[in-house]
């Protein structure tokens, strides 16, 4: 990793047409990380196809034409007795393996 490297990132908006390299990026970023195997890329799919999904706010980061990172925002409801919040929240948030210390992650959640 280099400078120029961390220069070409873009972050963009996802497109459907990324949904494969999506999925299958946050299956490496997470594969064997909190236990055997991971399903957060099921996870990226199935929130995708949800109503609560807003995709006007997620992001993916792009390094030399491949998707190397992803921030998915969704809504979310927060119970407080008999009162429910609505609130916004995010995940997965998570870069590619092969591109560790490059801050992938702080760019994605600016």
């Amino acid at each position: 990793m280099n400078n120029t490297d961390i220069n070409n990132i873009i972050i963009r908006k996802e497109t459907k047409e990324d949904g494969w390299s999506t999925e299958h990026m946050t299956r490496r970023a997470f594969w064997n990380l909190h236990g055997p195997g991971c399903n957060e890329h099921l996870l990226v799919h199935i929130l995708r196809e949800s109503p609560v999904y807003v995709p006007e706010l997620s992001r993916v980061a792009e390094l030399d034409g491949k998707i190397v990172g992803t921030i998915m925002y969704f809504l979310a409801k927060v119970a407080d007795g008999d009162k429910e919040y609505e609130v916004l929240s995010f995940g997965p948030l998570c870069a590619e393996p092969t591109v560790s210390g490059m801050h992938i992650g702080k760019k994605l959640g600016k």
